[in-house]
């Protein structure tokens, strides 16, 4: 394997996980570790045909998925399209500040007379003076109009991701009892892997910068790759937690929240975490600002544009913070909704769209690279039907999880 794939898998890979690893050990010990692998695994194996339907159907010029859908789906899909990735970019940037302030709020309650991260109140140091105090701090961020030299911190930054990993595995190799079975929520875990394995969007400009001659092979690793991961950190993050609870006046969001937060290694683990995720906001507000201004068709948006949008933005990710939004429901809930339509709905419907209804005759559709060029041909009535059994199976998945996360509410 050379380096044009290496790149591809990692970078896919890394942008499915984020902050995933100090998340999903909370969630596998609260739903049961096995509830977990099987829902992964389905979530998993959906998601990575979708998204090989999506590199499947790519031009290599098409350096975004909106312009898929514009060439596929037409125009109004993709005005639909950006309006989804809208409001799942504004999702995405409420849970990464959310999850920063929670890691960076027990480490300064070490010092600072602090209230419990649970209580509103601005009569002493506490969780809403925090985010107002960092939600300031990264506004001048959100002004920067060429983000080029932050979309390599991140990637350095993911050392952080890789120590949590191996504190996970070190605390979990010291408890004998795990969590296996459990059914409080059949619709939490689905929902949320959903979102960890959404790399739709992500995987767009990576095929159109790849150089590799396996792109489907690619994604296939990084999907398994990640998969692992997620197992490994539901593993032993269910042995560690096991019978654990949050430390007094902390919210249990993350792993961290159960372990004593005077522990040196801790306290190292949460700040480098809330380095890297801060590092990663002011991209996340980028790319929502692009999509914002680009459902309105506003190509060269004026300054003053730029600024209220900035600025709104801000204020939006503050309001939930200070509202101490359930983290568990935040990610579920944009998982169930955004992941079934950008994961499930949208692939499907331009492989159908594609396959069924263009003008031009179809050529044969394979997951896998063939070394033979594919050739126009006739479709027979017996891969209709499996055609219909695969994406039947497909869309059940994901509107299973949609009905699913409104019915248990």
């Amino acid at each position: 394997m050379n380096k044009s794939s290496l790149i591809p898998i990692f970078t896919l890979s890394n942008g499915m996980i984020g902050s995933a690893p100090i998340v999903l050990p909370v969630l596998y010990n609260q739903y049961g570790f096995l509830n977990g692998v099987v829902f992964s695994f389905i979530i998993c194996l959906a998601s990575c045909t979708t998204c090989l339907i999506v590199k499947k159907y790519h031009l290599k010029k098409e350096v975004d998925l909106q312009f898929l859908i514009n060439r596929i789906l037409g125009p109004k899909f993709q005005t639909t399209f950006n309006f989804i990735t809208i409001i799942f970019y504004i999702a995405c940037a409420q849970i990464q500040v959310i999850i920063s302030c929670s890691l960076i709020y027990s480490v300064i309650s070490l010092f600072v007379n602090s209230a419990p991260q649970n209580v509103f109140t601005f009569t002493q140091f506490s969780y809403q003076i925090l985010g107002m105090i960092y939600i300031l701090i990264l506004l001048p961020t959100f002004f920067i109009k060429d983000i080029t030299p932050l979309l390599k911190l991140p990637t350095y930054a993911s050392l952080a991701t890789l120590l949590a990993v191996v504190f996970i595995i070190f605390q979990g190799s010291q408890t004998p009892t795990i969590s296996t079975w459990k059914s409080n929520d059949i619709a939490v875990l689905p929902s949320v892997f959903q979102l960890a394995f959404l790399g739709h969007s992500l995987v767009v400009p990576l095929l159109s910068k790849s150089e590799s001659k396996h792109k489907s092979r690619d994604i296939i690793i990084a999907y398994i790759l990640t998969f692992s991961i997620y197992q490994v950190v539901g593993l032993f993050g269910s042995y560690a937690l096991f019978e654990r609870k949050p430390q007094d006046g902390l919210s249990g969001f993350t792993i961290l929240d159960y372990f004593p937060q005077s522990q040196l290694f801790v306290i190292i683990l949460q700040i480098l975490l809330f380095i890297q995720i801060s590092l990663l906001l002011p991209i996340i507000q980028y790319v929502a600002r692009l999509r914002f201004f680009a459902f309105f068709n506003a190509k060269n948006p004026k300054p003053y544009m730029l600024i209220i949008f900035s600025f709104v933005f801000a204020f939006i990710c503050l309001f939930f913070e200070m509202m101490n939004l359930n983290l568990e429901n935040l990610i579920s809930y944009t998982g169930a909704i955004i992941g079934t339509i950008i994961g499930f709905l949208i692939p499907i419907a331009c492989h159908i769209k594609i396959k069924y209804f263009s003008k031009k005759q179809v050529q044969e559709f394979n997951l896998i690279e063939s070394s033979q060029e594919l050739k126009p041909r006739r479709i027979g009535k017996l891969e209709i039907v499996f055609d219909i059994l695969g994406c039947g199976i497909i869309l059940s998945i994901g509107l299973s999880v949609l009905v699913l996360r409104f019915i248990y509410v």
